[in-house]
C-alpha cells in the first residue's frame, strides 16, 4: 500500500504542474463565415489516476483562455496516444485496447456538450468539431480532466465548401488513426433557428437556415456514412427536430429543414442497415438551451440537455432509430401531423 500511495502522491506533483503548449490556428471571432481548418488537429491528453483526479481539476481551472489556442494537457508520464482504465485498486494504467472514439459536430451546443459527458462516462473518446478553437479548447480540457480520455479536435463551419469539408472528415480519421483507433460514431448536433418573420424577407437568412440545418451538414454526413459501411459498424446520430414534422407558419423554414434532415436520414438507414450501421434520428420538442434563450417555452414541455443526452444514450445502447426526448412529444405530433389543412392553416400560433 506504501508504493499505491507514492505513486498517488507521484501523480498528484504532476497533475498540479500541468503544461500548455498553444499556437493560434483560427480566428477567435466565432462568426459564421470565419475560421480557417487548423492545419492539423488539437489534442487533450489526459490520464489522471483517481488520486489525481482534483489536482487536475486545480491546474486547469487556472488556464487562461488563448485565442485559436492549440493547447495539450498531460497530467502522467504515459504515451499522449495512450487511453487509460481503471484497475481494481482505481489507478489509471494503459489501455491495450483503443477506446471507442465518435466525432462530434457542433461541440460547442448545450446538447453536444450533455452528450460528450454522457458518454466519456462510459470510456468514449472524441474528435470535436465546431468553429471556435477557444470553446473547443476549454471543453476538451474540461472533459479530459474529469473523465481521464483522449480528445483531439479541429475547427470546422457548415459554411464551408465540399472540398473543405471533407478534408475536415479526413482529417478527423487521421487523426484518430493515429491514437490507433477508429471513429465508431459521428454525433450532429449543428443547428440554426433563425428568425422566422425577418428570415421570410430575406433569402439570404433564409437559406443560411436551410444550410445550417440540413444541406451544409452532407458532406462530413455522407462521408462518414460511406466510411461506416465500408467497415460495417458505426453510429451515425444526427439532433433534428419535431419541427420537422409539420410545416408551421411560426417557424415552417427551419422546420423544412429539418423534413430534409429527417428524410435523409431515414434514407441512409435504409441503405446502412445491411452494413449493421445504425442511424439514429434525434426528435427533441422544446429544450432549453443557448439557442432557445429568450423564447415563451412551455415549462412543462421542455427538456434540459440533460434530459436528452441521457435519451440518446440509451437508444444509441439500443440500437434505436427514432426517438423523441422528451418521450411525450411522439403522441404530440401524432395529433399535430393529423389535423386536417383546412383547420391547420388556421392555426398560425401553434
Amino acid at each position: 500500500m506504501s508504493d499505491i500511495n507514492k505513486e498517488n502522491q507521484q501523480l498528484k506533483h504532476k497533475a498540479a504542474s500541468a503544461t500548455v503548449t498553444s499556437e493560434s490556428t483560427a480566428d477567435s471571432t466565432g462568426n459564421f463565415m470565419s475560421g480557417k481548418p487548423a492545419d492539423r488537429a488539437t489534442e487533450t491528453n489526459v490520464t489522471p489516476s483517481s488520486a489525481a483526479q482534483s489536482a487536475s481539476a486545480a491546474a486547469a481551472s487556472d488556464l487562461p483562455e488563448q485565442s485559436g489556442a492549440q493547447a495539450t494537457i498531460q497530467t502522467s508520464a504515459e504515451s499522449i496516444h495512450q487511453a487509460s482504465v481503471s484497475d481494481t485498486a482505481g489507478m489509471a494504467v494503459p489501455s491495450s485496447v483503443p477506446a471507442r472514439t465518435m466525432v462530434v459536430m457542433g461541440a460547442g451546443s448545450d446538447i453536444a456538450r450533455a452528450v460528450i459527458r454522457e458518454f466519456a462516462s462510459d470510456g468514449w473518446s472524441f474528435h470535436l468539431l465546431a468553429r471556435n478553437q477557444d470553446s473547443l479548447d476549454r471543453i476538451s480540457a474540461d472533459t479530459a480532466v474529469r473523465y481521464g480520455v483522449r480528445i483531439t479536435s479541429s475547427t470546422y463551419d457548415a459554411a464551408w465548401d465540399i472540398e473543405r469539408q471533407t478534408a475536415v472528415w479526413k482529417e478527423a480519421m487521421d487523426t484518430v488513426a493515429t491514437g490507433g483507433g477508429h471513429i465508431e460514431a459521428l454525433f450532429c448536433a449543428v443547428g440554426l433557428l433563425g428568425n422566422q418573420k425577418e428570415d421570410e424577407k430575406n433569402p439570404y437568412a433564409e437559406l443560411e437556415v436551410i444550410r445550417t440545418n440540413f444541406t451544409g451538414l452532407l458532406p462530413v454526413l455522407s462521408s462518414a456514412a460511406l466510411y461506416f459501411e465500408e467497415r460495417r459498424q458505426g453510429k451515425l446520430i444526427v439532433i433534428s427536430s419535431v419541427a420537422g414534422l409539420r410545416g408551421r407558419a411560426s417557424n415552417y423554414i427551419y422546420g423544412s429543414a429539418k423534413a430534409g434532415i429527417n428524410a435523409w436520414l431515414s434514407g441512409a438507414r435504409a441503405r446502412l442497415a445491411a452494413s449493421g450501421v445504425q442511424v439514429l434520428t434525434v426528435m427533441p420538442g422544446f429544450v432549453r438551451t443557448k439557442m432557445t434563450a429568450g423564447l415563451p417555452l412551455p415549462g412543462k414541455l421542455c427538456a434540459t440537455p440533460e434530459q436528452v443526452a441521457r435519451d440518446i444514450k440509451k437508444a444509441s445502447d439500443k440500437g434505436s432509430n427514432v426517438i423523441y426526448s422528451l418521450w411525450f412529444w411522439r403522441f404530440i405530433m401524432a395529433i399535430i401531423i393529423h389535423i386536417p389543412e383546412f383547420i391547420f392553416k388556421k392555426l398560425r400560433n401553434l
